[in-house]
């Protein structure tokens, strides 16, 4: 709620009708599972966050047939994209707490460090400084 969720699932669900559009950027398989059965008859759910090896998704092929639903996986974006998206956080840093989703700082200078962190801790995001100062390694 604080990054501005809604509580559109409980609207959806309650009313039997399902979304049309469901987007996991989790890339965690129970995500996925969980989105799969929100979709209303012809939905489409849009995978973008399983960009790194994880168990199979558990997915009935029958369910995905009778109820026309469409999988799209999302892994490439252009150069405008990430324009777009920089415009976004830089327009929205005040609204919304980005900073917590920061599990460690690292100077890029130990860029291998912080994949190791990212690998072992699974903090949302790490981040790579280009200055050494504000690194906290935590």
């Amino acid at each position: 709620e604080r990054f501005g969720a809604t509580l559109a699932v409980a609207a959806a669900t309650a009313s039997g009708r399902g979304f049309d559009i469901a987007l996991e950027f989790a890339g965690t398989p129970e995500a996925c599972e969980a989105a799969l059965p929100l979709l209303r008859p012809g939905g489409h759910l849009v995978l973008a966050g399983a960009v790194f090896p994880s168990r199979p998704v558990a997915l009935a092929p029958e369910d995905v047939v009778r109820r026309m639903l469409k999988l799209t996986g999302v892994y490439n974006y252009r150069p405008e994209d990430l324009d777009h998206a920089l415009q976004f956080l830089s327009a929205t840093q005040e609204r919304f707490p980005f900073e917590e989703l920061i599990g460690g700082r690292f100077p890029l200078a130990e860029i291998n460090a912080a994949i190791l962190f990212a690998e072992k801790e699974k903090p949302p995001r790490a981040a790579l400084l280009i200055s050494e100062q504000n690194a906290n390694h935590s």
